[in-house]
């Protein structure tokens, strides 16, 4: 309503009645009424287009002035609502143009409607024409007509049922009328023509077919919604157009159908009809009619055209285009015969399910043609065994979505709604269904009496379930219409019980159809081979009295008498026996008795047995016929009896009946496996080499490839994925087969090419299951050496598995170059490791603990639960929303379960913790709690069906606090009574539940304590945060013990071992400090306490270790010891977890989690290495600094080492030290510093000797940091919490400065000439002119010229800012400036205002520049050049942050990534030199070596006041997860 009158409305309260009768009559109007009331309307001088205006603007205006505006509004708004619409108007101007062009056909025509409209007993004119002019009384006349008219069609129907011809008119008419297409007002002009022929037709003894043909094409275009129901177009011109268009086409049919009428009453018109009306040139007509309609939806493309936006959407989702599939099937089984389905439209609802040669893909192709001539139809066909995409829910969903879309372009909207918010994620995502179903049901919504067909249900191998719930669950909730068809199984059934079906089993229906195809059969037949009548005759009988309803036999028979001679054709055709087993064994005894029966019958054997359905070059290599062409091998197949055939180059059975047949006929199915196996090694020795692709850059990412023509691994496709699992089904492997021949000479001389032909076919996951299948079948070895290689060879594939997905041709030089030294597989392809990168220092001799990783996808919610499988095949994750399971061996996600996209009878819910698989692993138990649901603590126990995708709640609780057992058999819970707490264990199969109760605490909350379940879920442990523990046996709930332990301010973790035997805890003393502790529960002893920041326990399943999750590592210690048995870095880990032997961790760099699987005993045995904690880069030499870790009473002992990296010798080692040393180094001295308790000592290295240089005592407090060198090494500060001390090496004398400081960091300048720190108030400066000074600079973040006087100074400051428009409030942004101060002089020089945040400044002494490093405003980096005095240069955006570390010239800076040059720009590296991005080190600006997640770690930390240089001579270090030091040489020539 407007907006003025409704606000003149709402300030007179005495108006309401007239304000509602306004109002409805407003909103009851069209756009297009509105509009119409505007232009016509007037009251008191004013239009309705000002009415908004002038009642704002006559605020005073008198009730009846306003009364008689609104009283006008509604005359007008009753007199538009009563004009027709659109589709009614045209139907009256198209009418009325028929009566100017064609005058005497339309007094004839009326003069027929006229003697229908009559009473009976009327003995007017019979000629007379009785309609009227005048449009609202001529409609009331044809509405009449049209009722009697229908029900002379029924009346007639009934009569003439037996004309098949005319019934199928009929019925076609019924059927549009019975699904939607009601006989509407609007269209009452053609609806009247409809009803006057529609009884002429049945009653005529002879009706011309092409008159009927064109009686169905004008229900056809009516069914058309823009022809029938067109919408008003946005575009006036186009409006217009559109209008002139459909007018044409409605004259055009109101003409075919008036002719038509007349022209069965010609003899009856003869008087009133001239020779040149001619009535029945239905040729002519009917094209009249198709290019009218062609000619409109010409022009709605043009003006409604798709958008690109909308066009590259539906091109995302398109997977197959179902017309095409059609087509194909319908060629496949040798083209449709329309009288074999089309018995199936006596039946009013629809879903066929039927044995195999039942014809039922065929039936359904013909009913789609019938039903898409009147009704919007999508379809879908599954094909399992031909097209892996489309054998599951995902490709159905995708494939009717693209068929209604592109049918109905409104219906894109739904799509883009997603899509454009989305990524395209939505096409091959995990929740791919679950999105794909809402756009879906989005679409059913915008639509009306839809048909979706989907054939072969049995074949959708993936997400069947799934989709059957889909097709239930809409068939109640829109209409829409689904017809399917599957074979008999029972599983499919039940789950569409409720649904209205009819199973066409009707054996009279069936035959009659089978009839009629043998009729066209012999027909053929006959033709083809120019049989006799008499033989002709012979056979269609014979074959009708034995096709039992079997489309597949009668098709068999005629397919092997296409191969006989007519003269034996009669004696032939009664051979046959009359099943389908009989044919097949016919038919098999034939393929005996040929010549080529040995190769018949490989072909036969391996095609039944093959995992997938092969190609003809991939048959000639697993059938070992490498000399024969292909030409010979398509002969062979089509020898076969029969059996097989060839469609598009893919070799298959006629029938899946077929294929089962031939798998029950074969003896000896091994050694058609060995067979197999064997003729796949030798020809993948035959074919595979390094860089198959011939790929010109070793970093070509894998999306980015395409396969060259010919491509030589399309034969090779088969053997290179299925060898293993032929060798599976072997059983029984000689070990002299395995030694001395093909599986010795693959891993030995072509492992790496096949795992580079693996990830080239993007099957790397199928890769990693044969190596698991190799790898259980080399247990069975006597031989140790390949099954050692095996094992090798399975962690080199399962370490590099993320590369080699992406990047095929990094598995050389990255895969050897990286892998340990002593790998098997390393030394195996030694030639081909490349030649340009060398690893002089190596961190492993041996593989790391970790396994393998895989990316579960970013995340912008925290994981809530991990847990695996105790058989190892499974990980199980849980997040905010959703649950995911993961295949442990291949690292795909195989189910996924997202709570908020089901309603109804699936669980929503908004909070998840517990997880644990069932003791077979066929369900995952789940622990959900829904507040909004119960509004208290009160949890669910729901067990998840990994198969059917049901959920079934098992139990549900009142608790603060609970656990779930690792095998999914017991809920431990404590709940807050009284003065004390209740502990209750219930049996969640058993439904039992004991209770205890604990008094003296109340647990509200994890804070106050923790409940958990050993390991092998025999005992559970109570510990709350008081330090009292109680653990209970789970048989019975009888507690065994209660120990007083520490008090800790809140719980973190609870563990219980194997029987109960011990119980570890961590937890935190106060809010900074943490401690892990464990006890032996039958005694009570605290074993051992141990400082650690630890969120995570678990006991291994295997040995008596602890695997513990801590802050940027995974820690494995010792169970009663607390000894630290290994460390792996993982700086973002979150949860740990096992899974059968190995242990998980999720961790998320980037927000993107991370699963990784590490191998304990790896971790275990690297017990005794060291730690790299120092270490310097220079003139081809690495100094280290080396924490030794033999045991835990000796843990602090460290050596000072310089080795030759390009040699690897050991230059010196120092003796053991106590004290972690700070060193300082140039090419011609060394200086360590020691510092202990009260004293700090300098040694020096004189002819590879440790010679003690000074002892320094330091009395007036303890060190408050490390000392920090000079960068010249003349001098040394040693920061103290209350002083700061100055020891000049060169002249062993030392001054001091008793200021308390603030901070334990100092910063050398000027080349170790002025010293600056910061003190509790303002800061110290010494200078070796002056000495120590106090000043007042209050420095946030600062850094320093180590070779110059100037100093950076960062400051936060805050701006006041409009955030789009004036008219928003204003808003606080914190911006950085950096203040550039001379400490020479102690001077401000200049101030530098930075939009972002400043995260490092680098500054250049000799030019007196510098580079300032910032994450700007979402999330952009820029590395900035700016002079001393705050002019900006040039700046550069970067993919990542990296370190600065120092400059090396006026132009180069020393990186963790590599030198910098800001000579022409900022850029890094050059044509040969290297640098390090992400997980790549690049050469002039291209990717040239992957680096593996393991090396990801750089070395940041100084080398006693040396910042550690990282990359030297083309030389580059970082260190390894294990903290050991790595460094690699570049050597382009």
């Amino acid at each position: 309503m407007p907006s003025g009158l409704k606000r003149i409305f709402q300030n007179r309260g005495k108006q309401k009645n007239i304000t509602h009768a306004v109002t409805n009559q407003l909103e009851d109007l069209s756009v297009e009424e509105r509009s119409s009331l505007a232009a016509n309307a007037s009251a008191s001088n004013t239009t309705p287009s000002d009415l908004p205006a002038y009642i704002a603007s006559e605020g005073e205006r008198q009730p009846q002035d306003v009364a008689t505006v609104a009283a006008a509004v509604e005359v007008q708004a009753t007199a538009i609502k009563k004009r027709p619409d659109i589709s009614e108007q045209l139907w009256n101007d198209a009418y009325e143009e028929l009566s100017k062009e064609s005058p005497k056909l339309m007094l004839a025509y009326e003069a027929v409607l006229s003697k229908q409209l009559r009473e009976s007993g009327d003995d007017r004119e019979p000629n007379a024409n009785d309609i009227a002019t005048d449009i609202t009384t001529r409609k009331a006349q044809l509405q009449r007509i049209i009722t009697k008219g229908l029900l002379r069609t029924e009346h007639e129907a009934a009569k003439k049922k037996a004309v098949t011809a005319s019934v199928e008119t009929v019925d076609r008419i019924k059927g549009i009328v019975a699904t939607g297409l009601q006989p509407s007002p609007e269209a009452t002009l053609i609806w009247t023509a409809l009803t006057a022929i529609l009884p002429l037709v049945l009653n005529a003894s002879e009706q011309s077919a092409k008159n009927r043909d064109g009686i169905d094409l004008v229900l056809v275009l009516l069914r058309k919604t823009e022809i029938l129901s067109p919408r008003v177009l946005a575009d006036h011109d186009g409006e217009s157009l559109r209008r002139e268009f459909t007018r044409k086409l409605y004259k055009k049919l109101l003409s075919y159908l008036i002719k038509s009428t007349c022209y069965y009453y010609k003899n009856r018109l003869v008087s009133m009809l001239s020779d040149s009306i001619k009535l029945d040139d239905w040729d002519e007509q009917i094209k009249s009619i198709r290019d009218a309609e062609s000619d409109l939806k010409k022009l709605l493309d043009e003006l409604t055209p798709w958008s690109k936006e909308d066009s590259d959407c539906l091109a995302k989702f398109f997977i197959t285009n179902p017309r095409h599939d059609k087509i194909r099937i319908e060629k496949r089984a040798g083209g449709l015969l329309r009288d074999c389905y089309q018995w199936i439209f006596e039946h009013t609802s629809y879903k066929n399910c039927g044995d195999p040669g039942k014809g039922k893909t065929m039936m359904l192709c013909g009913v789609i043609n019938e039903l898409a001539m009147d009704k919007l139809v999508a379809f879908f066909f599954c094909e399992a065994k031909y097209q892996k995409t489309h054998d599951n829910s995902t490709a159905v969903l995708r494939g009717l979505i693209w068929m209604l879309a592109g049918q109905d372009r409104r219906l894109i909207q739904h799509i883009r709604r997603y899509t454009d918010s989305t990524s395209d994620n939505v096409y091959h995502d995990v929740n791919s269904f679950i999105a794909l179903s809402e756009i879906f049901e989005a679409m059913l919504s915008d639509l009306k009496n839809v048909v979706l067909v989907v054939d072969a249900l049995d074949e959708c191998v993936e997400g069947r379930n799934h989709l059957l719930d889909l097709i239930k669950r809409t068939t109640i909730s829109y209409q829409v219409q689904w017809l399917v068809s599957s074979r008999p199984w029972s599983a499919i059934e039940i789950r569409l019980t409720g649904l209205p079906r009819l199973a066409l089993e009707l054996e009279t229906s069936v035959e009659r159809a089978v009839q009629s195809y043998v009729e066209f059969k012999v027909q053929e037949l006959s033709h083809e081979k120019t049989y006799r009548q008499e033989t002709t005759q012979f056979v269609l009988q014979h074959l009708n009295a034995n096709a039992t309803g079997t489309f597949l036999w009668v098709s068999l028979v005629c397919t092997n008498l296409n191969e006989v001679s007519k003269r034996l054709a009669e004696k032939v055709v009664v051979e046959y026996p009359s099943t389908l087993d009989g044919v097949y064994q016919h038919m098999h005894q034939h393929v005996q008795t040929s010549q080529d029966s040995d190769v018949l019958n490989k072909v036969l054997m391996v095609v039944s047995l093959v995992y997938r359905p092969i190609s003809i070059e991939e048959l000639k290599n697993i059938i070992g016929l490498l000399e024969e062409n292909v030409e010979s091998l398509e002969e062979i197949v089509q020898d076969c009896g029969s059996f097989l055939k060839i469609r598009h180059n893919i070799v298959e059975f006629v029938h899946q009946s077929a294929q089962e047949y031939i798998r029950r006929s074969v003896t000896g199915p091994e050694a058609v496996h060995r067979e197999i196996y064997s003729c796949s090694m030798k020809a993948m020795f035959d074919i595979l080499e390094r860089n198959m692709y011939h790929l010109t850059d070793p970093a070509t990412a894998i999306e980015t490839i395409s396969s060259p023509s010919p491509d030589p691994l399309s034969a090779m496709n088969y053997c290179c994925l299925y060898w293993a699992q032929h060798l599976q089904k072997m059983n029984c492997v000689e070990d002299d087969l395995i030694e001395h021949s093909h599986l010795m000479v693959f891993f030995y001389k072509f492992y790496l090419y096949w795992l580079e032909a693996i990830a080239l076919l993007e099957e790397v996951p199928q890769a990693v299951y044969s190596m698991h299948i190799v790898q259980v079948i080399a247990k069975c070895f006597t031989t140790l050496s390949l099954a050692t290689f095996i094992s090798d060879a399975n962690r080199f594939m399962l370490y590099f598995r993320h590369m080699l997905v992406e990047f095929p041709l990094q598995i050389y030089d990255a895969g050897l170059t990286f892998s340990p030294t002593n790998s098997l597989v390393r030394k195996a392809f030694i030639k081909e490791q490349p030649s340009w990168v060398t690893m002089k220092i190596h961190p492993e001799p041996e593989w790391p603990a970790f396994i393998t990783g895989f990316f579960v996808g970013g995340r912008t919610a925290n994981i809530r639960c991990c847990i695996g499988s105790t058989d190892g095949k499974w990980i199980a994750t849980c997040w905010a929303d959703y649950i995911e399971v993961w295949d442990a061996i291949r690292g795909v996600l195989v189910h996924v379960y997202h709570f908020q996209d089901y309603s109804g009878d699936r669980p929503r819910w908004s909070y998840t913790g517990g997880l644990a698989f069932s003791e077979d692993n066929s369900r995952l138990y789940v622990i959900t709690f829904h507040p909004l649901e119960t509004g208290s603590m009160t949890w669910k126990v729901l067990s998840w069906d990994l198969d059917t995708n049901e959920f079934q709640q098992n139990l549900s609780f009142v608790a603060e606090v609970w656990d779930l057992s690792l095998n999914a058999c017991y809920v431990a819970s404590i709940t807050a009574e009284g003065d004390g707490s209740t502990i209750q264990l219930h049996d969640i199969k058993r439904g039992m539940r004991v209770t205890c109760t604990i008094d003296g605490e109340r647990v509200e909350s994890p804070e106050d304590g923790l409940i958990a379940f050993a390991n092998d879920n025999s005992a559970v442990s109570v510990w709350k945060k008081t330090g009292w523990f109680h653990v209970w046996l789970t048989k019975g709930m009888n507690c065994v013990c209660t120990i007083q332990g520490t008090k800790f301010y809140s719980c973190r973790a609870l563990a219980l071992s194997s029987l109960g035997r011990l119980l570890a805890v961590a937890g935190r003393f106060d809010q900074f400090s943490s401690m892990v502790q464990v006890y032996h529960v039958q005694t009570g002893t605290l074993l051992w306490s141990k400082e650690y920041i630890c969120h995570q326990l678990i006991f291994l399943y295997h040995g008596p270790h602890i695997a513990m999750g801590e802050a940027g590592s995974l820690k494995v210690l010792h169970e009663e010891s607390g000894e630290v048995l290994n460390t792996e870095s993982i700086p973002h880990i979150k949860r740990i977890a096992t899974c059968g032997q190995l242990i998980v961790v999720v961790e998320d760099p980037n927000m993107r989690y991370f699963i990784g699987l590490y191998e304990p005993y790896s971790l275990l045995k690297r017990n005794g290495s060291t730690r790299d904690v120092g270490y310097f880069l220079r003139d081809q030499h690495l100094s280290l600094v080396i924490q030794n870790k033999e045991s835990m009473a000796d843990h602090n002992g460290y050596y000072f080492q310089q080795r030759c990296i390009d040699s690897g010798k050991l230059l010196y080692q120092s003796p053991k030290l106590k004290h972690r040393p700070i060193v300082w180094l140039d090419k011609e001295r060394c200086f360590l510093a020691v510092n202990s308790t009260d004293h700090l000592t300098i040694w020096t290295i004189h002819e590879n000797e440790l010679v003690r240089h000074s002892v320094w005592e330091v009395s007036h407090g303890q060190f408050y940091g490390f000392p920090f060198f000079a960068p010249n090494g003349v001098r040394i500060a040693i920061p103290l919490e209350d002083q700061t001390i100055i020891i000049d090496l060169d002249q062993r004398s030392m001054t001091s400065n008793h200021v308390p400081c603030s901070e334990p960091q100092g910063e050398w300048l000027d080349n170790g000439r002025l010293f600056f720190r910061k003190a509790s108030e303002g800061s110290i400066l010494w200078s070796l002119e002056k000495g120590f000074i106090h000043i007042h600079l209050h420095p946030e973040f600062l850094w320093t010229s180590t070779w110059g006087t100037w100093l950076a100074n960062k400051k936060n400051k805050s701006s006041l800012f409009h955030q789009g428009s004036k008219d928003v409030p204003l808003k606080s942004r914190i911006y950085d400036c950096i203040e550039i101060w001379d400490m020479a002089v102690v001077k401000l020089r200049s101030v530098i205002n930075i939009d972002g945040s400043v995260k490092q400044v680098t500054v250049l002494p000799d030019i007196d520049k510098l580079l300032i490093a910032t994450l700007h405003p979402y999330q952009s980096r820029q590395v900035s050049l700016w002079t001393t005095s705050g002019t900006l240069e040039t700046s550069v955006q970067l993919d990542e942050y990296f370190h600065m570390v120092h400059p090396l010239t006026d132009s180069l800076l020393q990186t963790e990534r590599g030198v910098l040059s800001i000579d022409c720009g900022i850029r890094f590296g050059s044509e040969q030199d290297v640098y390090r991005a992400k997980d790549w080190f690049y050469r002039d600006g291209k990717k040239v070596l992957w680096i593996p997640p393991s090396y990801h770690y750089f070395p940041y930390n100084t080398f006693g006041g040396q910042k550690s240089s990282v990359y030297s001579d083309g030389m580059s270090m970082f260190k390894h997860a294990s903290d050991k030091v790595t460094v690699l040489k570049f050597s382009f020539q």
